[in-house]
């Protein structure tokens, strides 16, 4: 089921390194559950649907996951997936993964549904006129949109928040807004929060012993640059005063000591959760989370922006590989078919593993890192014995997939490391299309 929302094009001549989009608004209408009569009306390119606070639409409902489903707005229309919630998502009365909304669509889950619907107008949305960012590439709409905040955000002075699922590139997001800044040619420097570090104070902060001179922290080494705060929302308690206060009025103390000291680093922190959901939960101050939210960018999921895999799988390789062949457009096509859960966390441990696959078959393993990364989603609404016909036709394509990435597309060494005669590889290459 398609809608027709959206209408891609250039509006005039580019500004800077931008272009746009027009895109339609939606309008979710609950109907039915505890939070019937909620109206959320939505211009963003991916809306989240659950239970936890944080999600564009939270329905109170114990039956719907704590992010549910989510809907996104590509060149084909709108696209919902079900984020592998327990109750599953219904359309029409059918059990969906992913399906193209029309409007008017009902959309039921656990005791809840909402009324998917448009409102007849659209805005205007700027995208970055370019592939690459820093370290981030990408040419699909999504992420374009989220690179043309970054740049939008940099020219700022205060912090930033680069958020997204757990898996998206959110450290490379915080080294991107330091790039797109004048702070460019300044220090750079990254520190991870955990409650387990009890030298984090001074780490940040940096520290003043009694009879000794000042040890200098994070701070105090990226004058003129950025300090990104790596999982922001693990920072403890006990610190995020002292954080509140820097992003307030600029200044800090180090640990022990007395005298303020004027900051002239950049605050840019990622988080892979939902701050809001912290907040309920206790672990990170309303005011410190406002903050950050106020000023914030959503990395897309790899699900959502598939256009860029051969951009990020050619990466990966030429990282690892740096004479790899280029990907075949029939490997891209089996990577395509999965959802990625883990993003691009998961897609770099897929491709590695796939590379490293060689010598774990020389070693004995009767199963590839690549296909043993790879999660074949469940089918649902058929019989077990279509699910294990399924299951067996996606691992094997998994299988020869990663093989023929580990290779090289060298048939003679994937027929050798697979165990089969040549002829048998070259025709269970053509029945999955990888030939």
């Amino acid at each position: 089921m398609t809608a027709d929302p959206v209408q891609i094009q250039k509006l005039g001549r580019p500004v800077g390194r931008h272009v746009a989009v027009h895109r339609a608004r939606s309008r979710l209408a609950v109907i039915r559950g505890p939070s019937s009569g909620q109206e959320v009306v939505f211009e963003g390119a991916i809306c989240t649907v659950g239970r936890e606070a944080g999600t564009d639409v939270t329905i109170a409902d114990p039956d719907v996951a704590a992010r549910h489903l989510d809907i996104a707005l590509g060149e084909r229309g709108f696209l919902l997936s079900d984020l592998a919630s327990p109750s599953g998502t219904h359309v029409g009365g059918i059990r969906i993964d992913r399906v193209y909304l029309r409007p008017g669509a009902v959309v039921e889950l656990g005791s809840s549904a909402f009324r998917f619907d448009l409102t007849g107008d659209a805005v205007v949305v700027p995208l970055y006129d370019g592939e690459r960012l820093g370290d981030l590439v990408g040419r699909s709409i999504p992420m374009r949109e989220s690179m043309a905040q970054i740049v939008r955000l940099a020219g700022s002075t205060g912090p930033v928040l680069v958020t997204g699922e757990p898996g998206v590139e959110c450290q490379r997001g915080a080294c991107a807004v330091h790039a797109a800044s004048n702070r460019r040619d300044g220090p750079l420097e990254k520190v991870v929060c955990s409650p387990a570090d009890h030298d984090i104070d001074r780490r940040i902060f940096g520290f003043e012993p009694a009879g000794g001179g000042p040890v200098p922290g994070a701070l105090d080494r990226t004058a003129r640059g950025t300090l990104v705060l790596v999982d922001v929302e693990r920072l403890p308690l006990d610190l995020q005063p002292a954080l509140l206060r820097l992003l307030d009025s600029g200044v800090y103390r180090r640990v022990g000591g007395t005298r303020e000291i004027r900051s002239a680093s950049r605050i840019v922190a990622t988080s892979g959760v939902s701050l809001a959901a912290r907040v309920r939960c206790g672990q990170v101050r309303a005011d410190l989370a406002q903050r950050f939210l106020s000023a914030r960018v959503v990395l897309p999921p790899l699900r959502h922006r598939m256009e860029d895999l051969r951009m990020l799988v050619g990466g990966i390789l030429a990282d690892e590989v740096p004479q790899a062949a280029p990907i075949a457009q029939s490997v891209l096509r089996v990577l395509s078919r999965y959802d990625w859960p883990g993003n691009f966390d998961e897609l770099h441990d897929v491709v590695t593993g796939a590379l490293r696959a060689p010598s774990a078959r020389k070693s004995g393993s009767r199963e590839s890192e690549s296909t043993k990364n790879l999660r074949v989603p469940a089918p649902s609404g058929v019989k077990l014995t279509e699910a294990k016909r399924r299951w067996a036709e996606a691992a094997e394509e998994a299988y020869l997939a990663g093989l023929v990435i580990s290779t090289g597309h060298d048939l003679a060494e994937c027929a050798r490391l697979a165990g089969v005669a040549p002829r048998t590889l070259k025709r269970l290459l053509a029945k999955h299309k990888l030939g």
